[in-house]
């Protein structure tokens, strides 16, 4: 019994690790409409902001996803995990935008990101200007509480990933997030 207590437990602590390390670079200013064409230097601002307003408040967050995220949505995440004690984990996480939505809510309310940093290693528009394919590389630190049996458990936490996404503007000139695919190398271990 404590073994399948143990699994489910990681698996709860990765989901919810994956959900706050990858919706990061998605709590951007709303500001970020109105545009003609994409750039390289209004990508590097789009990506810019995120590092600011990341541990923000989690219904300002949820609220620039829904109008940021394309309705069709697609994340998916290749992810490393290890948990202290555990043994290594792979597995890979899809999310739409229904589910990036629950994620972050809950990811919110459990994570503190204290540390963000990232680097885009490339930028490619298209011709037109309206679409952009973006590789970053973002590393983090987090601490996390879970109450485990009545008793809260403190975690803290590195994660490693480089990221493919497609950026797109909309008929009102918003930047939105359409897709993004990740690999993602994840270390978790006790704060206690």
């Amino acid at each position: 019994m404590m073994k399948c207590f143990t699994i489910k437990f990681n698996l709860l602590l990765l989901m919810v690790f994956i959900a706050a390390g990858s919706t990061h670079f998605l709590y951007l200013k709303s500001a970020m409409a109105g545009f003609d064409i994409l750039t390289d230097n209004k990508i590097k601002s789009f990506y810019d902001d995120y590092i600011s307003i990341q541990t923000g408040n989690p219904d300002k967050a949820i609220s620039f996803l829904k109008e940021h995220l394309s309705d069709d949505f697609n994340m998916s995440v290749n992810v490393i995990s290890k948990i202290e004690g555990s043994p290594q984990q792979e597995q890979i996480v899809n999310f739409n935008k229904e589910k990036m939505l629950e994620e972050t809510k809950r990811g919110m309310e459990v994570i503190k990101t204290s540390s963000v940093d990232y680097k885009i290693k490339s930028i490619d528009i298209s011709d037109d200007g309206k679409v952009a394919k973006v590789i970053d590389s973002r590393s983090l630190d987090i601490e996390l509480s879970i109450g485990s049996y009545g008793m809260p458990t403190k975690f803290i936490g590195n994660r490693f990933m480089i990221c493919n996404t497609t950026l797109y503007l909309n008929s009102n000139g918003s930047i939105m997030i359409k897709d993004s695919t990740c690999n993602s190398k994840d270390n978790i271990r006790s704060a206690e």
